[in-house]
This record gives structure tokens, sequence and C-alpha cells, in this order.
């Protein structure tokens, strides 16, 4: 599923000027409850690979943040058993909406 959003974002024409707000918004969607975890990751991962190297350097060192606690997500209490490295949903959410703070300050 995430690799059929990728392809598409590649080929979208997304907005690279406005780059910044739109993973901002992005995020604000997921943490609205407009978007479930696993297809906020998938849109976010598929849109930050086109968009990472035109990032300025602080949307850069808080979107690569983002990324990073995306790839740690784990739903499964299980599986994160076996794992301290990997994050439950509110830690998800919590990481998610402290950088979006960041952006915003």
């Amino acid at each position: 599923m995430c690799h059929d959003r990728r392809r598409r974002a590649q080929g979208s024409g997304f907005d690279l000027k406005s780059k910044g707000e739109f993973f901002t918004a992005l995020c604000q969607r997921y943490l609205s409850g407009h978007l479930a975890a696993n297809d906020y990751i998938c849109e976010f991962e598929a849109l930050y690979i086109a968009a990472e190297i035109s990032l300025s350097e602080r949307e850069y060192l808080v979107f690569d943040g983002i990324h990073t606690s995306n790839d740690r997500f784990e739903p499964s209490s299980k599986i994160r058993r076996t794992d301290n490295y990997l994050i439950d949903e509110p830690e998800l959410r919590r990481l998610i909406e402290k950088g979006v703070r960041t952006l915003a300050a």
C-alpha cells in the first residue's frame, strides 16, 4: 500500500515551495484524528522522500525527527515488548506534536 502512494507522490506535481507547510498540515491531520497512523505514515514517507533535499535546515531537522519517529512506530504491543527502540501510538503523537510546536515557534 505505501509503495503505491510513493509512486503517485513522485509524479503528482507535489509543490515543494510549500513543503514545510504541507508536512505541518499532514501532521495536524493525523493529530486531529483525520488520518489513521498507518495511512499518515505512508503518506508522510512517500512525500518526505520526494521533498527532503529541498527542505530548509530547520524544517529538515524537525521533519527528519518525525521521519525517525514514524520508522520507530509499531502498533503491536507484543512486538514492541521485544524491542525498546519501538514506540506506540501515544508516543508517536507526542513526538509529532513536539515537532509541529517547534516549527510554529
